[in-house]
């Protein structure tokens, strides 16, 4: 596979931006390959508000655009096309493209000069270089994109020591350990996470723990900081962590937390605090938590960018800065993968941009497939490249956002790989409640609908199912209000913190003080040797 490095190095004062491909390995590691400088105001800024806002920008013009001799509206998929032209012919240049487009799988990693330095970079970060190619046709194909800030690579080009240090390999004998988090704050759209949260657990279930050494543990409903710091000590630690939930720049939705967000810099105490438990790869499935630039400065340099074009409607509005100043004034830029990254995560996959539910649910599936589940597992971007290229060719593409294949993004170092032992994980005997001490009814068994219900569900979890929570719960209601449904979801979720499920009917006449326990004893002689 064939890695390359394309330096970005900007000009605040005269608005431009270099764009270096330098060769990344083999003996000629370092060498330079080609190099294109762009100047901004020489192109349309509606091209650039394209490239570090696309999906905005394919959402608002989107079969209202007309490009020179075209007699409809342009579609999302024209309107990707042109501004993959744009990138590709202006941006990036023909030279860096003709090497790129060469045959065979390719790692593009993207160097961006340090944080708290420059605004103009941190928007080049979040192009979407993917969709890069020539007005002749040519594409990018089978490319991994990785990004990496100037501060986070020590000397002669390596990585700096505290992310290497944290990448090392599964002790023998241990099982790589996945924590998968789904979050949600009272109040806030309801998600599909369920459905995600199912099909993460079956496909696990399925296709990686009969025959890899992992185990994956779930975290919903009502999740707070207290209850992932609890599961990071009680495990020493994750390899992965997925984290699922809505997001916003620098933030991550988490209830309990101050305005139930808590930000990347919080996370990382976080972590700090359950005892430095380090993962080697955080997957972060929740809308924006890639992008580098703060709000205020994204609305800087968006306004800025907008503002030139239509000087009328910029002299109406004064809050719209020239470019001069949106570029000459920076404040840094941070975000949820960059301080993930600062705090010695060595590798973190993240969204540029707002991401719907379903291309995030196949995603998820598309990436562990090629991480873990595959016979030949590769590193992670090549996974993620291949996950991506997975879900371009999927039957299902129709109904996915036009943006949503130029969404993930990775940060961090090259070439890791999550290789886990070649052996039966021992999670195996725990995927359901054991033994199933129940009658012949199915009333506890997952329920193939459940819509809604966080609010008791999250009530069970944090009062109930606490360690020094009550002994009983009680489900009160009228008939049909789904009391029976809510038990099934609940066993269903947390059976691990029980060592026997038992399951009684007290219909159409009352269970009787004498009959339980004559029922609980024949199932206790059948199925426990102790009993």
């Amino acid at each position: 596979m064939a890695k390359f490095t394309l330096r970005i190095s900007t000009n605040a004062d005269q608005k431009a931006a270099q764009f270096e491909l330098l060769k990344e390995d083999g003996p000629q590691a370092g060498s330079h390959i080609a190099t294109n400088t762009v100047r901004l105001p020489e192109h349309s800024s509606a091209m650039w508000e394209g490239l570090f806002d696309t999906r905005r920008y394919i959402e608002r013009y989107a079969g209202s655009m007309l490009f020179e001799g075209q007699k409809e509206p342009a579609t999302a998929e024209v309107l990707l096309e042109k501004l993959g032209e744009f990138l590709g012919e202006k941006v990036l240049g023909r030279a860096i493209m003709q090497e790129l487009a060469t045959p065979g799988r390719k790692v593009l990693a993207i160097q961006v000069p340090t944080t708290e330095e420059d605004l103009l970079a941190a928007a080049f970060a979040r192009v979407p270089w993917e969709i890069a190619r020539l007005e002749d046709g040519t594409r990018l194909r089978n490319l991994a994109v990785r990004a990496m800030t100037h501060d986070l690579i020590g000397q002669g080009g390596q990585a700096r020591q505290d992310l290497a240090g944290a990448a090392q390999g599964l002790a023998p004998g241990e099982s790589l350990r996945v924590l998968a988090v789904f979050a949600e704050a009272p109040g806030s759209r309801p998600l599909a996470m369920r459905r995600e949260r199912e099909d993460l657990r079956q496909f696990f279930a399925q296709k990686i723990l009969p025959r890899q050494q992992v185990e994956i543990d779930l975290l919903c409903h009502g999740v707070t900081r207290q209850q992932i710091k609890d599961a990071l000590c009680s495990r020493r630690g994750y390899h992965i962590v997925h984290w699922s939930g809505h997001g916003h720049h620098n933030a991550l939705e988490l209830q309990g937390e101050s305005g139930n967000c808590i930000t990347g810099q919080d996370l990382v105490e976080l972590f700090a605090e359950a005892g430095d438990f380090i993962p080697q790869l955080f997957f972060l499935s929740a809308c924006h938590s890639g992008a580098l630039l703060r709000a205020k400065d994204w609305a800087s340099l968006h306004a800025a960018l907008v503002g030139e074009e239509n000087l009328a409607q910029k002299a109406t509005r004064p809050e719209h800065r020239q470019l001069d100043d949106a570029l000459a004034n920076p404040s840094g830029y941070t975000g949820t993968a960059l301080a993930l990254l600062q705090a010695g995560i060595p590798q973190v996959v993240a969204m540029r941009y707002a991401v719907g539910d379903e291309y995030a649910r196949q995603l998820a599936l598309a990436f562990y497939r090629r991480l873990l589940a595959d016979q030949q597992a590769g590193e992670v971007g090549e996974a993620l490249a291949l996950a991506r290229s997975d879900m371009a060719d999927a039957e299902e593409q129709a109904s996915l956002h036009a943006v949503d294949h130029a969404t993930p993004l990775l940060f961090g170092l090259p070439g890791q790989q999550l290789a886990p032992h070649r052996k039966r994980s021992p999670q195996m005997e725990r995927l359901a409640p054991k033994p199933r001490l129940q009658d012949q009814s199915k009333e506890l068994v997952r329920p193939e609908v459940f819509v809604g219900r966080g609010t008791a569900l999250s009530r069970l979890r944090q009062e109930w199912l606490q360690d020094d929570g009550p002994g009983v719960a009680l489900l009160q209601g009228l008939a049909g209000l789904g009391k029976t449904a809510l038990a099934a979801e609940t066993i269903h979720l947390w059976h691990e913190q029980f060592d026997y499920v038992f399951v009684f009917q007290a219909k159409p006449e009352a269970l009787s003080l004498d009959v339980f326990s004559t029922q609980l004893n024949h199932r206790l002689l059948a199925a426990s040797i102790v009993y």
